[in-house]
C-alpha cells in the first residue's frame, strides 16, 4: 500500500512538474513576444526620435539662413544710410556753393551797375567839356 501511495505521489510529481515546466515555457515566450514588441517599440521610437533630430536641425538651418539674410539686408540698409548721408552732404555743398554763386552774381551785378554808372557819368563829363 505504501508502495501504490509513492507511485500515485511520484505521478502526481511528474504531472505538477510537468505543468509546471509547460507554465514556465508559456512564460518564457511570453516575456520573448513582450521583448519583441519593446524592442519594435524601442525602434519606433529612435526612429521618431532621428526625425525630430532632423527636424530640428533643417529648423535650426533655416533659422541660420534667416538670421544670415537679415543681417545682410540690414547691412544693405547701412550702406543705403550711408549713401543718403554722402548725397545730402554733397547737396548742401551745391547748395552753399550756389549760395555763394548767387551772393557773387548779385555784388557782381552792383558792381557792373556801378561801373555802368560811372562810365555813363565820364561820358556826360566829357560830352559837356567837349561842348564847354
Amino acid at each position: 500500500r505504501r508502495c501504490a501511495e509513492l507511485k500515485a505521489f511520484s505521478h502526481e510529481l511528474v504531472t505538477l512538474v510537468g505543468e509546471l515546466h509547460g507554465t514556465s515555457v508559456r512564460q518564457a515566450w511570453e516575456l520573448e513576444r513582450q521583448i519583441g514588441t519593446a524592442k519594435k517599440q524601442q525602434q519606433v521610437s529612435m526612429a521618431k526620435l532621428d526625425g525630430l533630430d532632423r527636424v530640428i536641425r533643417e529648423e535650426q538651418s533655416g533659422a541660420r539662413q534667416l538670421r544670415a539674410e537679415l543681417n545682410r539686408m540690414r547691412q544693405k540698409h547701412m550702406d543705403r544710410e550711408c549713401v543718403v548721408a554722402s548725397l545730402r552732404d554733397k547737396l548742401s555743398h551745391i547748395e552753399g556753393f550756389y549760395r555763394a554763386l548767387g551772393l557773387e552774381h548779385d555784388r557782381v551785378k552792383k558792381t557792373a551797375s556801378a561801373l555802368h554808372e560811372e562810365v555813363q557819368q565820364r561820358e556826360a563829363l566829357d560830352a559837356r567839356r567837349r561842348e564847354g
